[in-house]
């Protein structure tokens, strides 16, 4: 058995990572036909809660709030009333997600983002005004520390910055544009480095 123990006083960590991802819209077209995204951005995140066993003061879960800011170019097609738009959009993502830390290495993520568009969407046929002006939605995702001991892959000594993949699923709670009223789903892989101590030693 364990117990939660606070963890705001402990150090928070920063990330930089880049992306690539394959997003659409519903259409007629299956899941697994997508187009191409790609971002960068810096991450924060926070240890919150210490799951301590009762016997010893040892940590060996935790949670943790994890904050950024991420620009993203996207790219997606749809139709409406018979005319096929291909459609290309920036935005800036600002993601707020509840990790929990299973192990040294490996961690998982839910929560939400918002999103924040730059310009128009653009299209083969006219540009498209972002509707709503903050796109919001929910989010997923699974990290790996390459670096860490307790995974398969050590690429740097210890006390370096560490690298990680992370694959990340988010999905718009809310509709992308005013013409096709329709969300925007992406799969994501994430390639970065951290730097700073956690409570693991990560």
């Amino acid at each position: 058995m364990g117990c939660l123990v606070p963890s705001l006083g402990r150090a928070g960590v920063f990330s930089i990572a880049g992306s690539i991802g394959a997003g659409k819209v519903p259409n007629e077209y299956s899941f697994f036909v997508r187009d191409f995204s790609y971002g960068a951005g810096v991450l924060w995140e926070h240890p919150i809660l210490t799951l301590k066993a009762v016997q010893s003061a040892k940590a060996y879960h935790f949670f943790a709030i994890e904050t950024g800011a991420f620009f993203s170019q996207r790219f997606f097609n749809f139709q409406d009333s018979g005319v096929d738009y291909n459609c290309s959009e920036k935005v800036v993502q600002i993601p707020v997600l509840l990790r929990f830390w299973y192990s040294r290495g490996f961690s998982i993520g839910f929560g939400g983002y918002a999103a924040i568009p730059i310009g128009s969407i653009t299209t083969g046929v006219q540009d498209i005004t972002p509707s709503p002006l903050v796109e919001l939605g929910a989010a997923v995702d699974l990290r790996i520390y390459l670096t860490h001991p307790s995974t398969s892959v050590r690429f740097v000594h210890p006390d370096q910055p560490k690298w990680f993949v992370e694959a990340q699923y988010d999905l718009s709670l809310t509709p992308i544009d005013n013409l096709s009223a329709k969300a925007y789903d992406n799969i994501k892989l994430l390639i970065g480095v951290k730097f700073g101590p956690t409570p693991y030693g990560l």
